[in-house]
Protein backbone atom coordinates (compact mmCIF):
# COMPACT_ATOMS: atom_id res chain seq x y z
CA UNK A 1 0.00 0.00 0.00
CA UNK A 2 1.40 3.38 -0.87
CA UNK A 3 0.72 6.63 0.79
CA UNK A 4 0.83 10.09 -0.65
CA UNK A 5 1.84 13.16 1.28
CA UNK A 6 -0.50 15.96 0.27
CA UNK A 7 1.26 18.66 2.30
CA UNK A 8 3.11 21.14 0.14
CA UNK A 9 5.83 23.19 1.77
CA UNK A 10 6.98 26.33 0.03
CA UNK A 11 9.78 28.43 1.39
CA UNK A 12 9.44 32.13 0.60
CA UNK A 13 12.26 34.04 2.33
CA UNK A 14 10.43 37.38 2.43
CA UNK A 15 7.37 35.96 4.15
CA UNK A 16 9.02 34.25 7.10
CA UNK A 17 7.06 34.74 10.29
CA UNK A 18 9.24 36.51 12.83
CA UNK A 19 7.55 36.95 16.21
CA UNK A 20 10.42 39.08 17.57
CA UNK A 21 8.55 42.36 17.26
CA UNK A 22 5.08 40.95 17.78
CA UNK A 23 3.07 42.19 20.72
CA UNK A 24 -0.56 42.63 21.64
CA UNK A 25 0.00 46.28 22.50
CA UNK A 26 0.93 47.22 18.93
CA UNK A 27 -2.39 48.65 17.82
CA UNK A 28 -3.58 51.86 16.16
CA UNK A 29 -5.47 52.70 19.37
CA UNK A 30 -2.21 52.56 21.35
CA UNK A 31 -0.55 54.86 18.83
CA UNK A 32 -3.29 57.40 19.46
CA UNK A 33 -3.05 56.84 23.22
CA UNK A 34 0.70 57.48 23.11
CA UNK A 35 0.05 60.69 21.18
CA UNK A 36 -2.51 61.74 23.78
CA UNK A 37 0.16 61.19 26.48
CA UNK A 38 2.58 63.22 24.33
CA UNK A 39 4.87 60.18 24.19
CA UNK A 40 5.90 60.85 20.61
CA UNK A 41 8.73 58.31 20.51
CA UNK A 42 6.45 55.47 21.64
CA UNK A 43 3.78 56.56 19.16
CA UNK A 44 6.31 56.66 16.32
CA UNK A 45 7.78 53.25 17.14
CA UNK A 46 4.31 51.69 17.36
CA UNK A 47 3.30 53.29 14.04
CA UNK A 48 6.42 51.94 12.34
CA UNK A 49 5.84 48.48 13.80
CA UNK A 50 2.35 48.58 12.29
CA UNK A 51 3.80 49.89 8.98
CA UNK A 52 0.80 52.16 8.60
CA UNK A 53 1.78 55.20 6.55
CA UNK A 54 -1.22 57.22 7.74
CA UNK A 55 -0.36 56.57 11.38
CA UNK A 56 3.30 57.42 10.83
CA UNK A 57 2.27 60.66 9.16
CA UNK A 58 -0.13 61.46 12.00
CA UNK A 59 2.64 60.99 14.57
CA UNK A 60 5.19 63.00 12.58
CA UNK A 61 2.74 65.87 12.11
CA UNK A 62 1.73 65.79 15.80
CA UNK A 63 5.33 65.95 17.04
CA UNK A 64 6.24 69.50 18.08
CA UNK A 65 9.29 70.89 16.29
CA UNK A 66 10.87 71.48 19.70
CA UNK A 67 10.87 67.71 20.35
CA UNK A 68 12.44 66.61 17.06
CA UNK A 69 16.05 66.67 18.28
CA UNK A 70 15.23 64.61 21.38
CA UNK A 71 13.17 62.20 19.28
CA UNK A 72 16.03 61.75 16.81
CA UNK A 73 18.55 61.19 19.62
CA UNK A 74 16.46 58.56 21.38
CA UNK A 75 14.98 56.74 18.38
CA UNK A 76 16.04 53.08 18.22
CA UNK A 77 18.57 52.66 15.43
CA UNK A 78 16.49 50.12 13.51
CA UNK A 79 13.84 52.81 12.90
CA UNK A 80 16.22 55.49 11.58
CA UNK A 81 16.35 54.26 7.99
CA UNK A 82 12.57 53.73 7.69
CA UNK A 83 12.08 57.21 9.14
CA UNK A 84 14.45 58.76 6.61
CA UNK A 85 12.73 56.92 3.76
CA UNK A 86 9.35 58.08 5.01
CA UNK A 87 10.52 61.70 5.29
CA UNK A 88 12.08 61.62 1.82
CA UNK A 89 8.81 60.41 0.30
CA UNK A 90 6.85 63.02 2.23
CA UNK A 91 9.03 65.82 0.90
CA UNK A 92 7.72 65.07 -2.58
CA UNK A 93 4.06 65.68 -1.79
CA UNK A 94 3.65 67.08 1.70
CA UNK A 95 1.35 70.02 2.15
CA UNK A 96 3.74 71.26 4.85
CA UNK A 97 6.65 71.91 2.50
CA UNK A 98 6.49 75.01 0.36
CA UNK A 99 8.73 76.48 -2.27
CA UNK A 100 10.09 79.98 -2.13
Amino acid sequence: MSSCDTDIWIYIPRLVFDPFDLALDVTPANVVAALDRRDFLQALVLAFRLTEAELIQKVVEATPHTDIVLLAQTMPSNYVQPMLVFLAKELDHSRHVGTC
